[in-house]
């Protein structure tokens, strides 16, 4: 069961004026050879998992995120975060598939095939664009609830068990070292300064991993 979602901050200080081809799509790994061999926009969209429209609003704009399914093709939502006059599209894509396997590598494209129907590259203005990809954590556990979404793709969702790790054994390493430097200022009264070291980088350790946590 694999869900996650993409989205794709577009800006631009000119006009996008035709967006009617305008499209982000998204394909799985397993279709991307067959993409990068074909040589026509029209043969390459046939093999897009997601379809998503994407619409330019000028200034500041809302809107729902854009969501498509299989075969469907919705349009993309708008957000932004200042007010700056720009134009702007936030299409953002939704994955929710069923019966995976394996985890799959997504690639993410912006395309507009009526540039290949008729020449107009000069009316396409330059764009700038912020990607956010976001995988569910939840795993089979999680199927039939709301997706846990986070920027941990599937190669480092062991991550969150490591930090709990180096986190309990860096707060056993900070008490050791209280209780060793505690014992030797009651006993000789005097204290190498490399146990303080020692202890205040485990400290750190300790204090680095709560902040991976919260």
């Amino acid at each position: 069961y694999g869900r996650g979602n993409v989205e794709v901050r577009f800006t631009s200080k000119d006009m996008y004026e035709n967006e009617k081809s305008l499209r982000l799509r998204l394909y799985q790994d397993t279709d991307w050879p067959a993409w990068k061999k074909a040589t026509l926009c029209s043969e390459k969209v046939r093999l897009a998992k997601r379809t998503f429209g994407v619409t330019f609003d000028y200034g500041v704009a809302t809107a729902k995120p854009g969501r498509a399914t299989d075969g469907d093709e919705d349009t993309g939502g708008h957000r932004v975060d200042d007010n700056t006059k720009l134009w702007r599209a936030t299409p953002i894509g939704v994955i929710n598939q069923e019966r995976v396997t394996r985890p799959h590598y997504w690639y993410v494209v912006l395309d507009d095939c009526s540039l290949e129907q008729y020449l107009h590259d000069a009316e396409i203005p330059e764009l700038h664009y912020e990607v956010t990809v976001k995988d569910d954590i939840g795993g089979k556990a999680n199927v039939g609830r709301k997706p846990k979404l986070s920027q941990f793709s599937a190669d480092e969702h062991i991550l969150p068990i490591l930090v709990t790790f180096t986190f309990m054994v860096s707060i056993l390493l900070t008490i050791s070292m209280f209780v060793r430097i505690g014992t030797l200022i009651a006993t000789k009264g005097a204290v190498h300064a490399a146990l303080f070291m020692v202890m205040a980088a485990c400290g750190c350790t300790t204090l680095g991993c709560i902040c991976e946590m919260i």
